[in-house]
């Protein structure tokens, strides 16, 4: 019986019957009539608004009732939750007024579990600020046709004015929180709260945006679609911004208690926030940075036959080293894969480690001696008829030739294979399976995503996909009628010409009744119109050629910065 799970209730829900009970938020206390104004404010928040006057309006008048209160309301989480969700509404009056009340007491607002996040809030908007108006900078000096009506020709000068004024406070006063949590840094690093507002403030000196898993759990980036180096954005930083981050990084390495870092939850995300804005703005201080990483905390215990390092035993201190190899030089990878993955790498594939191994075979600079080392340990006997095979079915030291599992660490490697320069060796090994093996791995719930890296990476060319094409001959009916082959159908069905989706449409035609009467089938068939193919052929190949050009105008549209 499916278990049904109760809709998680909505933070404006849960503050209505919280305030029924006479309980006024968590945090600073407030009182009852404060307390149900703030419920109302977050229910207009939750509404349209029909002109974009009107939030700034609303803006203004709420921050208004917070005159003289700052510190005592931004402390209560009902009101914190507000403030942070109605700040990038209010105008740059109202922001700098907020912003220098917030500075009468830096420290409590850093510390606080719901003033840090509103802290959080400004500087990332302060941040903005800086960005857009550099990329303002740099668009104004394209040559561009002006067509402005008198009327804001006249407006134009003091609306410049007013931005570069908020800029100039934006700059200042973004800086000066800086300075305050570098100066504050032994205290914050390690703080719950504090170390969520030194990890923004590195990002704003830095002028690199990280992704947001770098903060989350292990389940969440199980999760994630997000993938590559970490970082998302890269703009410039003055002298003054970029100092702060050197300064902050030679007290870190400076620090007696360094090596202890990377296994606390708060100050492991902080290394890994600092590691990847390096990578983006300061590069040089990157590789000495990850030397100290590596001799005081990730070799602290190597480990021995029948024990994993110490590193691989705790997952902060392993998010930490999988940051470190995708950005790391070739001698730091060397270094970590000689000393803590050698000869391990199938006992760590069994653990969550087997995240930090998808991390390594990423970061591979040498790629082919890596792929035929990393092959060959996956069998104790030295024997890999099969690359491939070898490589999904990556398990712990029980290695089994019989063995038919395809494993989670598996599929991920195999794809990452697949994403190298030239990824040859891999292509060959997976187009020598037999076509009903091909099908099954399609058809598996890990190994039907190595489809969709093999139709989407740029390093397999057209050819290497007709072969597959025509390796499965035969045996798409069997997988557009499983629930992951289908999937994996799609993802081939989408990358190939009319010609080709005609003749593959032929074969489900030719097994109509297995397939239709199939769940998984009979989508199939409705989704590419096979039912018209079957009567009326011209019609069909019509239809699939307008099908094709919306999807390329719905790629070029999403592509466009």
């Amino acid at each position: 019986m499916e278990r049904k799970y109760k809709k998680k209730k909505s933070f404006l829900s849960r503050a209505k019957k919280f305030g029924s009970k006479g309980l006024y938020g968590k945090g600073k206390n407030i009182d009852e009539e404060t307390y149900h104004y703030y419920v109302q404010v977050m229910k207009r928040l939750n509404e349209n608004f029909e002109q974009e006057d009107e939030k700034e309006m609303f803006a203004s008048n709420v921050f208004s009732q917070t005159a003289g209160s700052e510190l005592e309301l931004v402390c209560n989480q009902l009101v914190s939750r507000v403030l942070e969700k109605i700040l990038p509404f209010a105008s740059s009056e109202v922001f700098e007024n907020f912003a220098n009340a917030l500075n009468s007491d830096l420290r409590i607002v850093c510390t606080d579990p719901f003033a840090s996040h509103v802290l959080e809030k400004k500087m990332k908007l302060a941040n903005d600020c800086m960005n857009n108006a550099q990329t303002k900078k740099a668009s104004a000096e394209e040559p561009v046709k002006k067509e402005l009506e008198s009327e804001n020709e006249i407006e134009k000068p003091e609306k410049e004015e007013n931005d570069q004024n908020h800029l100039k406070f934006c700059t200042e006063w973004l800086l000066k929180v800086s300075k305050f949590v570098l100066n504050n840094m032994e205290e914050f690093v390690n703080d719950t709260y504090a170390s969520h507002v030194v990890r923004t403030m590195l990002q704003c000196v830095s002028g690199v945006t990280v992704m947001t898993d770098i903060s989350k759990s292990k389940k969440s980036r199980d999760q994630s679609d997000e993938n590559g180096d970490g970082q998302r954005g890269i703009m410039a930083r003055d002298k003054a911004f970029l100092e702060v981050l050197r300064e902050f990084t030679n007290r870190i390495m400076l620090w007696p208690q360094f090596g202890d870092l990377a296994y606390n939850e708060a100050s492991a995300a902080t290394l890994q926030t600092l590691i990847l804005v390096l990578n983006g703005s300061l590069g040089k201080l990157l590789p000495p940075l990850l030397d100290l990483l590596y001799s005081k905390c990730f070799s602290q215990e190597e480990g021995t036959e029948n024990t994993l390092p110490y590193v691989f035993q705790d997952n902060c201190a392993q998010r930490t080293l999988e940051v470190a190899l995708s950005v790391g030089s070739s001698t730091f990878y060397d270094k970590a894969y000689e000393k803590l993955f050698k000869g391990r790498l199938v006992d760590l594939c069994e653990t969550e480690s087997k995240f930090a191994v998808i991390s390594l075979i990423g970061g591979c600079k040498d790629k082919e001696k890596k792929l035929l080392e990393f092959s060959s340990c996956t069998d104790p006997e030295g024997n890999n008829p099969c690359l491939i095979q070898s490589v999904l079915r990556i398990q712990a030291s029980k290695f089994s030739k019989g063995s038919s599992k395809i494993t989670y660490a598996g599929s991920q490697m195999v794809q990452t294979l697949l994403r190298f320069n030239k990824p040859i060796k891999m292509i060959n090994s997976m187009l020598s399976l037999p076509a009903n093996e091909l099908r099954d791995l399609f058809c598996d719930p890990c190994g039907s995503y190595v489809m969709d890296t093999f139709v989407s990476s740029p390093s397999i060319g057209e050819k290497s996909r007709d072969r597959l094409r025509n390796k499965l001959k035969g045996e798409f009916a069997g997988l557009a009628s499983s629930r992951n082959g289908s999937r994996a159908f799609d993802s081939l069905w989408a990358v190939s010409d009319i010609k080709t989706k005609a003749t593959i449409g032929q074969e489900l035609l030719a097994k109509e009744a297995a397939v239709s009467g199939n769940q998984w089938g009979s989508i199939i068939f409705a989704k590419h119109g096979l039912s018209l193919l079957r009567k009326r052929k011209s019609d069909w190949e019509a239809f699939q050629g307008q099908e094709t050009k919306k999807r390329k105008l719905f790629k070029e549209f999403l592509s466009v910065p």
